[in-house]
């Protein structure tokens, strides 16, 4: 049983808003050297060209931005049906208040330790 290791090419062509940002560069080729398939560099690298255009659209800066950017972010997702988490309350998120759940991968919700 062979197991060889693949670094696939990040599709820089296919995400220029996250291409010319360096950290976002630094990232996504630290996830190809990880060994990341192709299918999952190529979400990683269309969910940061998303948040990047949309940074852009409303002449937001990464460096600059704040929660209440990016609970609009989030709920921009939502208005556009994109799936977040399945515990996310924009509303919540934009008003400072702490987000009590976390998926556990599954689907499901679950309070995060320590919150009531």
């Amino acid at each position: 049983m062979s197991s060889d290791f693949v670094v696939h090419p990040i599709r820089w062509d296919r995400c220029p808003f996250a291409a010319a940002d360096l950290h976002s560069c630094a990232w996504l080729t630290l996830q190809a050297h990880r060994g990341l398939t192709h299918n999952t560099l190529d979400a990683y690298s269309r969910a940061l060209e998303r948040y990047f255009r949309f940074l852009a659209e409303l002449h937001f800066s990464c460096t600059s931005i704040t929660r209440a950017e990016i609970g609009l972010y989030l709920a921009s997702l939502q208005a556009k049906g994109v799936r977040t988490l399945e515990c996310y309350d924009a509303t919540a998120f934009n008003s400072g208040a702490p987000v009590p759940c976390i998926s556990d991968g599954g689907g499901s919700a679950r309070q995060q330790p320590g919150s009531n």
